[in-house]
């Protein structure tokens, strides 16, 4: 049936006014949509009511079955760059993994009191502290997957770091990857992005929670460095981009004047010239 224009125009404003526009489209064709059609066998639909039952009563993999990796991100004041940190390790990482955005805007200072505080409240075996101005590059395998199987290689590995475009360690810095096997670290390191075996904090000792902002990687990287069957291992494959002290610059300047870099940093290097000195 055909309906004239001036009926049309009635039923559009009608529909429009009156009913959200729920009719739109209506006018057009009166054809029900055409819907599509299944069909199952008896043995199909058994073996789809099985597989169904199989999955709810299937229990979770726990994260030690699993090998999931708990990644630490200390938020301070810089969302922009912060969330570009995040972003990244959304879209890069396809290991099984836990993110965990640590809000230290309120907090405190101490580095080590916070990192020790998030190893022992981690459910995963495996833990990645991670600087938020750092970004994890896209690779295949993954980043993760690359640094995870470095545990695989080396019996003795208990840390794995990637290489890092802006740091203070030598050994530790690259600007692009390089298709070579895992090296042992040899050298004082940096702890923009490390990736722990938990229970190495068993073998070489928690974190010096004398230390504040400065200095807390690098005395714990010499006892690592120093231990006899515990050791670290650099993937020159996997480099991540530092864009160094984003945060921590900013919060110096700000109205709180919450870190005095000159005074933290020769209080540490004092601690630090004792440790070395051993």
């Amino acid at each position: 049936m055909k309906l004239n224009k001036s009926f049309k125009n009635w039923l559009k404003h009608a529909d429009q006014k009156y009913l959200g526009g729920r009719l739109k489209g209506t006018v057009r064709s009166t054809k029900s949509p055409v819907m599509p059609t299944f069909s199952i066998t008896l043995e199909e639909k058994e073996k789809a009511q099985k597989d169904l039952m199989f999955q709810i009563e299937r229990p979770l993999p726990t994260d030690h079955e699993l090998k999931r990796v708990e990644i630490l991100v200390l938020n301070y004041k810089a969302p922009e760059i912060e969330a570009e940190c995040a972003k990244r390790l959304i879209q890069h990482t396809n290991w099984p993994y836990k993110l965990n955005l640590f809000d230290n805007r309120i907090g405190s200072k101490n580095m080590s009191k916070i990192w020790n505080r998030a190893v022992r409240e981690s459910t995963c075996d495996y833990i990645v502290i991670m600087d938020s101005d750092v970004y994890v590059p896209k690779l295949s395998p993954c980043w993760l997957t690359r640094m995870m199987e470095t545990f695989d290689k080396h019996s003795d590995c208990y840390l794995v770091s990637p290489m890092v475009t802006r740091t203070s360690g030598f050994q530790q810095q690259a600007d692009k990857p390089r298709d070579r096997p895992p090296e042992k670290m040899t050298e004082e390191f940096g702890g923009m992005c490390l990736l722990f075996k938990k229970e190495v904090f068993n073998k070489v000792g928690w974190f010096d929670e004398k230390y504040l902002l400065f200095g807390t990687d690098t005395e714990w990287s010499i006892r690592l460095i120093r231990s006899k069957d515990s050791a670290g291992y650099l993937r020159p494959d996997v480099v991540v981009d530092h864009v160094w002290h984003a945060s921590t610059a900013k919060a110096a300047v700000d109205e709180r004047a919450e870190y005095n870099f000159r005074v933290e940093k020769e209080y540490s290097n004092k601690l630090l010239d004792k440790v070395r000195n051993l």
